[in-house]
């Protein structure tokens, strides 16, 4: 990579981690407004036991998709296919697309993870245990740390998108 690319890739590396960090965070404010809340805002629910498998299951569904919705984000399409991003203040594809295009993975996936640790707290809420909440935590933060950033899957889809666009422009 050029020292242009370099510094690009840095960035949206960076952004990824910080949005990575972000995410872990906002499990650690829910653990900490569970604790010191602890019977103030719960109420109680006659059939929590129905409600709790049921958001269990919808949470192995939930990281199922992350799973497979990330690995097709970071598929490179054939070199037939248009997937190029252009701007106005380049002259040809746009350098940074798989860059961006990765660090909306990490969004999506990261989102989807976040999803399972509000569960536990919404369990918390109507009634449940700590233990189940901490359940749902440590399951979406697990997650979270199989989703983080990596810096071999961004440079990997940022070279494969380059020798894309390489193929696509040598055979025009």
């Amino acid at each position: 990579m050029e020292t242009i690319d370099r510094e690009l890739f840095l960035k949206e590396y960076r952004i990824a981690w910080f949005i990575w960090i972000a995410m872990v965070f906002s499990l650690c404010i829910y653990l900490l407004i569970c604790r010191y809340m602890d019977n103030a805002l719960r109420q109680s629910m006659d059939n929590i036991e129905v409600l709790r498998t049921a958001l269990f299951a919808v949470s192995f569904v939930v990281l199922g998709t992350a799973f497979f919705l990330r690995r097709r984000m970071l598929k490179v399409p054939p070199a037939g296919m248009e997937t190029d991003i252009s701007s106005s203040e380049t002259d040809g594809p746009l350098k940074v697309s798989g860059a961006g295009k990765y660090v909306s993975s990490v969004i999506i996936s990261l989102a989807l993870c976040e999803s399972v640790g509000i569960y536990g707290l919404v369990l918390f809420f109507v009634g449940d245990s700590t233990q189940i909440l901490y359940s749902f935590i440590a399951i979406s933060a697990a997650a979270m740390l199989y989703f983080r950033p990596k810096k071999e899957e961004l440079e990997t889809m940022i070279m494969a998108i380059d020798r894309k666009n390489a193929s696509t422009w040598s055979s025009s």
